[in-house]
């Protein structure tokens, strides 16, 4: 059943488009009707704080759980098991920051927007410039995330593979978030994202018992079979798959983590929610209800995840073949399950997820340049709310037209940076503000600007220079290489920059000082909520001269406080001013108890980080035991002992039946023979998109060897009649074939001498290869070796040319000056194809019906080592150092790779169907790995 779904589409596109449609009108009605309840500018921004905290809980989880915690996390858990989950972990603890030290303090104290808590005890126009940057870089990059996620979600359920239709996608989903927001504003996103939270826990909840009931309620069946269906067996059930490689992928974990825990809590999104309700007891409501929903989900998500991978047709490796890659978990275990209508379903739930954040990130950023910018910088707090309102509304025009362009640009990109872009700014730049203006007296304005503008500028500038944006495979520009920071998320580094900016600038700033009575004025306004829905009082420019009475906890209760005459600003109450006295904190103790206890829990989340680290590293297995087979007598100290462990970095579409895969010597394409299509496939490796195709008219390209300069492609050319065998030869600068040489047999992989003057091509129904002159493109020789040459490879200093013969278990030694064959060795069943180490004296091979991978010594002839493999090993390559080998394994679906130290297997990576070939970047980064059933390339990170 699942093979229909090898394609392009899955499911019907048809009904796929009509859920989509029926749940999009749906929504489009709820908009409606909540758009003649948004009067004024309360309403627009903060629903007139009508929601209660069960509503805005719900609301706010169907706001946190985008797109990428239903498919990311569940595919997560699918591919790699028990590290998938540790996403989950993150996502969840972070909400007790939230709970202990923001929701209630935050929705006291601000009225609309982030700027509004910042700025109440500073001087307004710098702190909200400050505020707005801030929103408007974490949301803009939220949101570009997610507008390319869509396009890629609904590529793959309807079928849309040109980047013109997913180009249209994209710009339908802005043109709806832009319609969410104008008409319903606050009111409307909520009810939108209500609607979708209690969709998507229905979705899950009902793919979640299905699961279970498939295994009798017997959860250890279930990772019993998710194990059996796995590549990696039992490591699915244990942590190390994914993370734990080396010191910098623990430490990228790590900093990972406390992006998750401390941006949660300074997402702008996430902050605005807490103003739609008219308490703080109705805020702290808010993030229970959130906590238990989203906990719960999580929850669902792991059986979901681990359900994928036991009930999907082909298990996860078909999962990680498709083009949604592991993204497509969820929608392929509904298929599994229900058929086309759950599939459906659940497609329109997760179509309906990513329109619903998009609508949230849309109003918070609009509100905060209509709010923080134009109304309280620019118009200095005289504004009228009702023309604010329209600011807001384009604002939100213009914010999604950029949007929508952002997306279309990062189509076929790898996107997941931008999400950590902004956990990592909010982390940095939002939150030791946050606690900061909240909990420290002496924070002043020079405090919050260096924080936020550090904070931002810090972890923004490291993920620039980091792996993130160029110098891997999943790198945003992947053909560039100008990481110098080793870490994927800058949080380790830019959350205590952030803290120490606003420290250092807080206590060095001597003619900012801070305003004590305002600071009182606001522990009293937080801890209580006294006059919360008040106007907020006439900017702090500068200190009062005028003498306030104290209003620390210390005073007496009863004492009043005399306030000057506040003008209101940018408000959207008709309330006069507050009274002149207002209630005092009766203690600053609960302050510090909270603060105590938010330390405790993140200690807790780094104890547990660090243990999580650590039983990686004890459950590794011991590195070069003694009775390890060495490959030669030099190989450690000219081989590293790191342990590889390849990701998977996408899968590319190159039509049908792709073969062997070859890359150019600068790395910059590679070329796929496809021999059902009769033509040559060329990817950019930059993009990892075919730009071009080249048809062979002469016969089916079976496969290809370029020239050194990377000037010239040889294909060879057979087809199944056995009446077509030749060489083709083609001009890579025009894509154009030059000239044909025909082949007395079937030629099998051709290889290019070091020189560029010669080409060796197995015929392996005539037991010879023929020479071949480059200047003559005419067979000048033929050299007679074993029955069925297959492959051909030269040695390092081209006096030596290596024959796997295949039904002659042997590899025949060449000499290339004289032609004459130097040796026969034996080998394992049926070797297949061969490669020359890079540095060392030693030829692989890899043997088909003897499932292993056997090692020469070229100095001596002879096998130093047999390694089993997967099933029909078909090609071998060497990493550019030399460090490890892959295997390409047809009959598992399968890459093993191999340590050179050490000859033992350090990992196996799911492919496509029948895996054939594999091809490295010359940089070592990269692999490409073509699969014949599934039409695909699947794209391998092999560092970082």
């Amino acid at each position: 059943m699942i093979a229909a779904l090898a394609q392009h589409a899955v499911g019907s596109p048809l009904l796929n488009g009509g859920i989509f449609v029926f749940f999009v009108l749906v929504t489009l009605v709820i908009v409606f009707r909540a758009s003649h309840r948004t009067k004024s500018a309360a309403d627009y921004y903060a629903a007139g704080r009508s929601f209660t905290g069960p509503q805005n809980g719900i609301a706010i989880s169907g706001d946190y759980l985008s797109a990428a915690s239903f498919l990311g996390i569940a595919g997560a858990i699918a591919v790699y098991g028990y590290d998938g989950f540790l996403y989950s972990i993150g996502f969840l603890v972070a909400w007790l920051v939230a709970l202990l030290l923001v929701a209630e303090l935050l929705r006291n104290t601000g009225k609309f927007t982030m700027g509004d808590v910042l700025s109440f005890r500073m001087r307004r126009r710098p702190v909200r410039a400050a505020a707005a940057v801030s929103t408007l870089v974490v949301s803009f990059f939220y949101l570009l995330a997610q507008m390319a996620g869509a396009g890629g979600l609904v590529a793959l359920l309807l079928n849309v593979t040109n980047k013109a239709g997913q180009a249209l996608v994209v710009a339908v989903v802005g043109l709806l978030m832009i319609f969410y927001v104008l008409v319903g504003g606050m009111r409307g996103t909520t009810w939108v994202q209500i609607v979708k939270a209690t969709l998507l826990i229905i979705g899950a909840g009902m793919l979640t018992a299905w699961v279970l009931g498939s295994f009798g309620l017997n959860l250890s069946a279930l990772l019993g079979e998710a194990a059996a269906k796995s590549s990696h067996g039992q490591a699915v059930l244990s942590p190390g798959l994914q993370y734990g490689k080396n010191t910098t992928t623990k430490l990228d974990f790590v900093s990972l983590g406390l992006a998750l825990v401390l941006g949660t809590a300074g997402l702008p999104h996430i902050l605005m929610r807490f103003y739609t309700v008219p308490s703080a007891k109705e805020a702290r409501r808010t993030v229970v209800w959130a906590i238990w929903l989203i906990g719960i989900f999580y929850l669902f998500s792991l059986v979901i995840g681990y359900g994928a991978a036991a009930l999907v047709d082909g298990g996860p490796q078909r999962i990680a073949s498709m083009p949604g890659q592991e993204n497509s978990a969820a929608p392929l275990l509904a298929y599994q399950l229900g058929g086309e209508v759950l599939l459906g379903f659940i497609s329109a739930v997760a179509f309906a997820t990513i329109l619903a954040v998009v609508a949230g990130l849309t109003i918070t950023a609009s509100a905060s340049f209509a709010h923080d910018v134009y109304a309280n910088v620019i118009k200095h707090g005289n504004l009228d709310p009702d023309r604010e309102v329209r600011v807001a509304r384009i604002t939100a025009v213009v914010i999604g037209a950029l949007a929508v362009l952002g997306g279309i640009a990062a189509l076929g990109q790898n996107v997941a940076f931008l999400v950590a872009l902004a956990f990592a700014v909010a982390a940095s730049a939002n939150l030791p503000t946050i606690l900061y203006s909240l909990f420290w007296k002496r924070f002043n304005t020079s405090g919050v600007l260096w924080s936020m503008y550090g904070g931002l500028i810090s972890s923004v500038g490291l993920i620039i220079l980091s792996p993130a944006v160029s110098g891997t495979a999943k790198s945003m520009f992947p053909s560039l290489d100008f990481a110098i920071f080793p870490l994927k998320n800058p949080a380790l580094v830019s959350v205590p920059i952030a803290f120490a900016l606003g420290y250092l600038a807080t206590v060095l700033s001597k003619n900012d000082t801070a305003n004590p009575a305002k600071y009182a004025e606001m522990e009293v306004r937080a801890l209580t909520g006294a006059y919360a829905e008040r106007s907020l009082t006439a900017p702090v420019d500068v200190v009062p001269s005028q003498p306030r009475q104290s209003l620390h906890p210390m005073a007496a209760a009863t004492a009043p406080i005399t306030r000057p005459p506040a003008t209101p600003i940018s408000s959207v109450d008709s309330a006069a001013s507050p009274p002149a006295a207002i209630p005092v904190a009766p203690t600053n103790r609960v302050f510090w108890w909270r603060v105590l206890i938010a330390s405790a829990v993140l200690a807790g989340v780094v104890v547990l980080t660090v243990s999580v680290s650590m039983s990686r590293v004890l459950a590794s297995p011991p590195q070069g035991s003694d009775t390890t087979p060495q490959l030669g007598p030099n190989t450690a100290a000219d081989v590293g002992p790191e342990v590889a462990i390849p990701a998977l970095g996408g899968v590319i579409q190159v039509g049908k039946s792709p073969g062997f895969v070859a890359v150019s010597p600068n790395g910059r394409h590679a070329y796929i023979a496809n021999r059902n299509a009769q033509v040559v496939a060329v990817v950019d490796t930059a993009i990892n998109q075919v730009t071009a195709t080249i048809p062979i008219p002469t016969g089916p390209p079976q496969f290809l060897a370029l020239a050194p300069d990377g000037r010239t492609l040889y294909v060879s050319i057979f087809n199944d009649q056995r009446t077509v065998h030749a060489i083709d030869v083609l001009d890579t600068a025009s894509n154009t074939v030059v000239a044909t040489i025909p082949q007395p047999a079937r030629p099998y992989l051709p290889a290019v001498s070091r020189d560029g003057k010669r080409i060796y091509v197995p015929n392996h129904d005539t037991a010879s290869v023929s020479v071949i002159g480059t200047d003559t493109n005419t067979v000048i020789a033929e050299v007679k070796v074993a029955p069925n040459p297959h492959w051909v490879t030269f040695s390092r200093d081209g006096t030596r040319a290596y024959t796997a013969n295949h039904e002659s278990n042997v590899v025949s030694v060449i000499d290339t000056t004289t032609l004459e064959v130097l040796a026969t060795i034996p080998v394992g069943a049926s070797p297949h194809s061969i490669a020359v180490h890079p540095s060392l004296p030693l030829v692989a091979n890899v043997n088909y019906d003897g499932a292993s991978m056997s090692v020469i010594d070229t100095t001596t002839n002879r096998v130093l080592a047999t390694i089993p493999v997967g099933e029909h090993p078909q090609d071998i390559a060497w990493a550019p150092d030399g460090r490890f080998a892959y295997v390409v394994n047809e009959g598992s679906n399968s890459i093993t790779v191999i340590n050179a130290r050490t000859n033992q297997v350090t990992a196996t990576i799911p492919t496509g169907t029948r895996p054939t070939s594999i091809a490295v970047l010359p940089n070592g980064r990269q692999a490409y790995v073509s699969n014949v059933d599934s039409g695909t390339l699947t794209v391998l990170e092999l560092t970082g």
